[in-house]
């Protein structure tokens, strides 16, 4: 089912070029420029190679860029001994400045732990030694009217100034971000974190970076930062960064525009009265001067949702009429080429002015149930810097009855910043269901479709996974349990002592062995706990034994588990051995169920010893090909897998971790097959 009301109606239009690089459009589109080049690069001033002079020299003659800023870290001009290569960077810089044919910037990278920006537009450099942190750096910017960039915000590996939480008095200065940074051939892509930062409030254009730290300046990678004004001039670059009538590009020459009416990217469009409902005609400007094809051009709007997209194309000039879901939106284009250079436009914005953002939308239950409360969240940011009283909010539901209010309430946010928004609700129909958050200011109504949900008739199957006995990777199970939830279960984790209390409504628990040593957690099971889980058992619930390979240190101890075992009258138990495979310890194999064979992979298994008269047997998996390791010798093909029915209930052992959130993410290997058919008998019987 569709998830929002996103029209994808395209008009496909040709382009008429008055000149080689300028667009003329009848709809208001003004005429104008594009210009290409690279706003991040060093020398040796700083930690590169070369000279400010041999950059500029060579960008501008067999770069194949109009524009070109250097930006040392600025830590290096605030050493005394250093602080002329400032000024002798400004001078070199000046000496390359043609008007109409190359600009010559410098400019500096303010390194933090926070995160680097790049600095523009300021008489000297700021340094991390003397703004310590970010808020005196956006002072020092706001001091100048300085220009900063958010630089390669990597998303995996960076902090990125909190994760992008919103500062009103940052997002004046901040006014472009890296959306593709790196002197690769195919760079970092950063678009997550492009997306993060726009739904978060912030109003930042996509730039394209090389940080160049050799001398290949202009030749590194084809990548550029796309730039569109009136003139080349160092005035009109400035005021296009400071605009953002910028884009990335992986293509060296690809350009790119999105407009509505007379507004070009970079621009805000506010609205009298509300803009949620209200359609918009988007203008999108594809083209490759080479001649370059496009696979897909979409139109990305809140939430990084595809609002429209158009197929496979030669470029040109296209129209996509879409409707406003938020009363804040905004939209860029992503456009990917046929050889598969990828092209990001800043956006536009439209909006109330009310100033405030929510985002962040979602419901923090694994699933939603008719009658149960559920917990709704959003992040909530005041764009106007002042608000200075509570934001009233109000939840709404939509179903077959149309739109009834869930719940209302009031938040405090800081004048400038965001804050967390948790509301409580109970859904009280199954079903498809809407949500829809409006918020209240003194300066009106904002309202954020906030997603589309399923509210289940009746409570799920429920697993969880035991981490209060110093388990066996604990903390490394989110994976089973999303896993879990792809197929309907809703599970998590159980951090304290077991009983009948915790295992009331559960159909499947979890126990990996216990860690010996050290721990800040029991690494035992207490007599009632074991009991407990027997009875538990007895009655209907599927327990899932885990254990590991003896590696001789004494870290591991099954006298508990054959305690459990023994009280079940389960007649298996893991054995005091190490799989093996041509004498090294295995780190996978090829195991049979009765849904299929599969080769996982896990690390220091062991086997399992099955005894006479074990009743109840349902499976009994062995591992061909490897071997069992004990003082006594090798044993061929060991089993690794056996399942039981006990009472009402089910019992599975299984000689290693096979769903660790390590294994689950290797390739080549069927571990999530694996699991799933696991889960499959242990909730539900079938395999």
């Amino acid at each position: 089912m569709r998830r929002h009301a996103m029209k994808s109606v395209i008009l496909i239009l040709l382009l008429t070029m008055v000149a080689p690089s300028v667009l003329s459009s009848p709809e208001g589109v003004p005429d104008i420029n594009f210009y290409f080049g690279n706003l991040h690069a060093h020398t040796s001033y700083s930690d590169g190679m070369g000279t400010p002079t041999e950059a500029y020299s060579q960008v501008s003659t067999i770069g194949g860029m109009d524009f070109f800023s250097l930006t040392e870290h600025g830590y290096y001009f605030q050493q005394t001994t250093n602080i002329h290569l400032w000024y002798k960077s400004i001078q070199e810089a000046e000496a390359f400045y043609v008007p109409g044919k190359f600009v010559s910037l410098v400019g500096y990278e303010w390194t933090h732990s926070e995160g680097h920006m790049n600095g523009y537009g300021t008489p000297i450099a700021a340094s991390r030694d003397t703004q310590r942190d970010f808020a005196s750096f956006m002072d020092f910017m706001h001091e100048y009217d300085g220009i900063a960039t958010f630089n390669h915000p990597n998303p995996d590996i960076q902090p990125n100034w909190n994760d992008f939480s919103y500062w009103k008095s940052a997002d004046d200065i901040a006014c472009m971000l890296e959306v593709g940074s790196g002197a690769y051939n195919r760079n970092t892509r950063n678009e997550p974190s492009y997306v993060k930062a726009l739904d978060r409030g912030w109003k930042v254009g996509a730039v394209n970076n090389q940080d160049n730290h050799k001398n290949d300046w202009g030749s590194a990678a084809e990548v550029r930062t796309g730039l569109v004004a009136k003139e080349l001039t160092r005035a009109s670059v400035l005021e296009a960064m400071r605009f953002m009538r910028t884009y990335s590009t992986e293509d060296r020459n690809a350009r790119a525009l999105i407009w509505i009416g007379d507004n070009l990217m970079g621009d805000t469009i506010t609205t009298d009265g509300p803009a949620a409902g209200k359609r918009m005609k988007v203008g999108i400007l594809a083209e490759d001067p080479d001649g370059d094809s496009y696979s897909r051009i979409d139109l990305i709007t809140n939430g990084g949702k595809v609002a429209a997209s158009i197929g496979p194309s030669k470029g040109g000039v296209y129209y996509a009429d879409v409707e406003l879901l938020h009363d804040y939106s905004y939209f860029y284009a992503r456009m990917v080429e046929a050889d598969g250079d990828r092209i990001v436009t800043s956006p536009i914005w439209v909006e109330t002015g009310a100033g405030l953002v929510a985002s962040d939308f979602s419901v923090e239950d694994t699933f939603l149930v008719k009658g149960r409360q559920a917990s709704f969240y959003a992040r909530v940011a005041d764009r106007t810097g002042s608000m200075a009283s509570e934001v009233g909010y109000e939840l709404y539901a939509k179903n077959t009855g149309g739109y009834v209010k869930e719940a209302e309430g009031s938040l405090s946010i800081s004048p400038g910043r965001w804050a967390h928004l948790t509301i409580p609700f109970v859904p009280d129909m199954e079903g498809a269901m809407e949500l829809k958050l409006v918020l209240s200011s003194p300066a009106g109504p904002q309202s954020f479709s906030a997603g589309r949900y399923e509210v289940l008739d009746k409570e799920p199957m429920r697993l969880a996974v035991d981490e209060g006995h110093n388990n066996r990777l604990t903390s490394y199970y989110t994976g089973l349990v999303d896993l879990a939830k792809s197929m309907g279960y809703e599970g998590g984790v159980l951090d304290g002592e077991i009983g009948k209390g915790s295992l009331e409504g559960l159909k499947l628990l979890v126990l990996p062995l216990p860690e010996q040593g050290f721990a800040l957690t029991p690494t035992y099971y207490e007599e009632e706990e074991l009991a407990a889980v027997a009875g538990w058992v007895e009655d209907g619930g599927s327990l899932l034994l885990l254990g590991w390979g003896d590696i001789g240190d004494g870290s591991r101890d099954f006298k508990d588990f054959a305690t459990l075992l023994g009280l079940l009258e389960v007649r298996a138990s893991f054995s005091s051995d190490m799989l093996v495979f041509k004498g090294a310890n295995a780190t996978s194999a090829t195991v049979s169920l009765q849904s299929g064979t599969y080769k996982i992979a896990f690390t220091e298994g062991c086997s399992l010893t099955l005894k006479e008269g074990a009743a109840g047997k349902v499976l009994i998996a062995r591992t061909p090909g490897l071997n069992s390791k004990t003082e006594a010798g090798l044993a061929e093909s060991p089993v690794f897998v056996a399942a039981f029915e006990r009472g009402k209930g089910k019992v599975m052992l299984i000689g290693s971790v096979p769903f660790s959130d390590y294994e689950l993410k290797k390739s080549g290997f069927d571990n999530t097959k694996f699991t799933a058919s696991v889960l499959g008998w242990l909730m539900e019987g079938r395999w």
